[in-house]
């Protein structure tokens, strides 16, 4: 009798294997397992993190001049950090090493730079060694300003994620740059995920959403004080967008983002956009988003969308809702965040759930979510079933929703109205008649998953209601 184990799988299966291993448990692996130690170290040699100028000598003899190089042929992920103390560098500088690691790490395929912008002042072999790379898969660079862009420009490589953080602060909260320049760099033609933070684009003049080049690979845009009308005009296939708006603050000067920063939320309307998933997030009180948020929504056409309480801010809700219930509004899911803060939680349901509910119940299917604090869920159990037995016009403790008589399109084409309705009984799924196994439901979903997620399901004018596990953010 034959005897097999993980001994007779082929290599590259193994490696597959063992790449779902953490690099620590990688290393246990190779100290315990003699058959499984050459795909063990692959793994733990795959990523590697080096601050710059400080560890790059010995990280060049680690890599390069010891073990025939070995250790650099397994390097997939690198991560190149900079430390500005006062260090002894090595003869002639590091940027020669570290271009010579890049230009030889042929299996590299992902990238992180931060300070890149210092990193290539005054250090062109640096850029050019970063601009040879034919195979990387991923691109993260940070404090990006104009050394970074122009290396963007010349990259020969076709990235599937690109991330870009600007150089920015309090003082200065943006990077600007021209919009028709930078949607034509030619790593953007091949990303299918984008995230883009700080970067101001210049208003064109007179303002226009056309430009000479799209995005076609781009399904995942993600945004971070930077206006999302201007990018998902050059993204046609788009289908998640997340956008965020974040203050910027030091000891002599603070930012808030507004409505003035984003100029091109004028021009929703004349953006055809359709996405799936619209996720915003303001991470202060201050900032006067209301009409960026608002067109953003108008103009991207939302499915499911994705924010949080806002604060109890009225008119940002009442915008919200006038938007949700026009002829052309796709969005059938509404997700509210509500954070930690129960007791800010606790105002925005009690002061404007109802609100938000009424409206749309009378506009059209729509399913209103709202993410509660688990150590606060009671209470806003009760809140959320007294608001939405006020939103619905038939009680929901008879266990039944009704719709509307087939027959009443044909009578309402003929100019007759009819007020008839029939009840018809909801599924095992939605029987809000009994609130006690509910009550246990949320005990477990609050022990358990320390959230629950409470629906409103709004259609033909009656509503139902369930209860499900949180969706991550």
């Amino acid at each position: 009798m034959v005897v097999t184990g993980i001994q007779s799988l082929n290599d590259d299966v193994l490696s597959l294997i063992v790449t779902q291993l953490s690099q620590r448990d990688a290393a246990q692996l190779m100290r315990t397992s003699r058959a499984l130690k050459g795909q063990a170290r692959r793994r733990v040699l795959s990523s590697s993190k080096v601050t710059a100028p400080s560890q790059i000598l010995r990280f060049y003899k680690f890599l390069v001049e010891e073990d025939d190089g070995y250790r650099l042929q397994c390097l997939q992920k690198l991560t190149i950090y900079r430390s500005n103390l006062p260090i002894n560098e090595p003869a002639g500088g590091y940027p020669p090493l570290l271009a010579h690691i890049l230009r030889q790490a042929r299996s590299l395929h992902t990238l992180v730079v931060s300070s890149t912008e210092d990193h290539l002042q005054n250090n062109p072999v640096i850029g050019d060694a970063i601009a040879g790379l034919r195979n990387l898969q991923e691109l993260h660079l940070y404090d990006v300003a104009g050394e970074a862009i122009r290396l963007c420009g010349r990259l020969t490589c076709e990235p599937r994620v690109v991330h870009l953080a600007a150089r920015c602060s309090a003082a200065r909260p943006s990077y600007g740059v021209d919009r028709a320049a930078f949607c034509a760099l030619p790593m953007f033609q091949s990303a299918s995920v984008v995230s883009l933070c700080d970067f101001a684009l210049t208003r064109e003049d007179p303002l226009s959403l056309d430009t000479p080049t799209k995005w076609p690979a781009t399904h995942t845009l993600r945004l971070k004080n930077v206006d999302p009308i201007a990018l998902a005009a050059v993204c046609p296939n788009l289908s998640h967008l997340q956008i965020a708006f974040c203050w910027h603050a030091d000891d002599a000067h603070v930012a808030y983002p507004y409505d003035g920063h984003y100029p091109y939320s004028a021009l929703a309307q004349e953006l055809t956009t359709q996405i799936r998933v619209l996720d915003t997030f303001v991470d202060n009180e201050e900032s006067m988003l209301d009409h960026t948020i608002s067109s953003t929504i108008q103009g991207t056409h939302p499915v499911v969308l994705s924010t949080q309480f806002g604060y109890g801010d009225t008119s940002l809700w009442s915008s919200i809702a006038e938007v949700l219930r026009q002829p052309g509004s796709r969005t059938r899911y509404l997700d509210v965040l509500m954070h930690d803060e129960a007791e800010k939680g606790q105002q925005w349901l009690v002061s404007l759930w109802h609100f938000v509910a009424f409206r749309l119940t009378n506009g059209r299917c729509c399913r209103t979510s709202a993410f509660l604090s688990y150590r606060n869920a009671i209470f806003s159990v009760f809140v959320c079933v007294w608001s939405i037995s006020l939103a619905t016009p038939y009680p929901l403790a008879t266990g039944r929703t009704w719709t509307r008589d087939p027959k009443m399109s044909s009578r309402a084409k003929t100019g007759r109205s009819s007020e008839r309705q029939r009840p018809v009984s909801l599924r095992k799924r939605c029987r809000p008649s009994s609130i006690l196994p509910l009550l246990a439901v949320l005990w477990l979903k609050t022990t358990l998953r320390r959230a629950v997620v409470f629906s409103v399901d709004a259609r033909n004018g009656g509503a139902c209601w369930r209860v499900g596990r949180m969706m991550q953010w």
